[in-house]
């Protein structure tokens, strides 16, 4: 998909980045424009091209068509999966943690629509963000806006010290991602969105209530049959939001479902557990009947490893609660076969 994306960026219309480079390199060069980055890319021969070709292209003088924006974004793209790895040892460097520098950085790559991803101040990686200039975004066809849509809620919701703890980006991520699919299904950043997309939608079908001890309210938490504080700790209020919101989503109603009734993690003794449809072997298997159920739906939570297969997970609740047999009256009403399976979370 990468490889496709970088075709349909030099190939696009407009002035070329690489001839406004060549027509005044001093204006374009890394070491002033971006120093960081460029120390960052410093040893990496494609990080260093993607870093150059990507301040020639996002230049005022290099962006007049809708094709000099696709190539912009191609190019961020590319530079993110090349520096992004390369983060995390800049900040951790020898010498000490690059604190003193996070700012100069933070700044530097907003410049560029770009954000760092942290975790209590330490830089851990980098990726998309908003793009500061709303005139430069009136040249992106639709689907390439919804495509800056997701992946900037993507980018502003990556990192923190609790990852789950607000999933209003994941919201966001799947509006923009459903409007592509359903408008554009054969835009290219459909498959470039795809895995992200899948993820947020389960992330929000996942959470669930935890009665933790010394709390007046029960917690909830991200992740199928989860009962760890960290690193699962999130919040109700996006997936009501969402459901609140999102009336014309095709996820509204199945996610209204299991807001209504959601799955009850104990952080005590095991759990009865619904599963629907026989076991797979491999997550990523269950993941996709997962996604495929809320597709039609089907108000599944998503997968669960039980007795070393992956199973898709209906609702689960403590053991002996009679929850379980209300939520199983109501599968098979809707024509589901289920089958309740033992599981105890591993407390570390």
């Amino acid at each position: 998909m990468r490889f496709f994306l970088l075709v349909l960026a030099f190939s696009a219309s407009g002035a070329s980045a690489q001839a406004i480079c060549e027509a005044d390199p001093a204006q374009h060069r890394a070491p002033e424009r971006a120093p960081l980055l460029s120390e960052i890319a410093s040893g990496d021969d494609e990080a260093e091209m993607f870093l150059h070709l990507y301040l020639c292209a996002y230049a005022p003088e290099a962006l007049a068509t809708p094709g000099d924006l696709v190539r912009v974004v191609t190019f961020r793209d590319s530079l993110v999966a090349r520096l992004s790895p390369r983060m995390e040892t800049w900040f951790f460097a020898p010498e000490g943690e690059r604190y003193d520098d996070a700012e100069a950085l933070y700044a530097e790559t907003a410049a560029l629509g770009l954000i760092p991803v942290q975790a209590e101040g330490m830089i851990f990686g980098l990726t998309q963000g908003r793009f500061a200039d709303e005139a430069l975004l009136r040249l992106a066809p639709p689907d390439l806006a919804l495509y800056l849509t997701f992946v900037a809620a993507e980018g502003e919701g990556a990192g923190g010290e609790y990852p789950f703890g607000d999933l209003d980006a994941e919201a966001q991520m799947i509006v923009a991602g459903e409007q592509l699919r359903a408008e554009y299904p054969s835009s290219p950043y459909v498959g470039a969105t795809q895995e992200a997309f899948g993820r947020a939608l389960l992330t929000l079908a996942s959470l669930h209530p935890v009665a933790m001890e010394g709390m007046d309210e029960p917690q909830w938490m991200a992740g199928v049959a989860t009962t760890e504080f960290f690193p699962w700790m999130a919040s109700r209020e996006p997936l009501a939001a969402f459901v609140r919101d999102a009336r014309a989503s095709r996820y509204q109603k199945p996610l209204a479902a299991i807001l209504a009734d959601p799955p009850d993690a104990g952080v005590e003794g095991g759990m009865d557990v619904l599963v629907l449809g026989g076991p797979l072997n491999a997550r990523e298997h269950a993941e996709a009947r997962a996604l495929a159920h809320l597709d039609s739906g089907i108000d599944v939570v998503g997968p669960l490893l039980l007795d070393d297969a992956w199973y898709v997970v209906y609702r689960y609740y403590p053991q002996g609660d009679n929850r379980i047999n209300t939520a199983y009256e109501r599968a098979v009403e809707m024509g589901l076969e289920l089958e309740v399976m033992d599981y105890v979370p591993e407390v570390y």
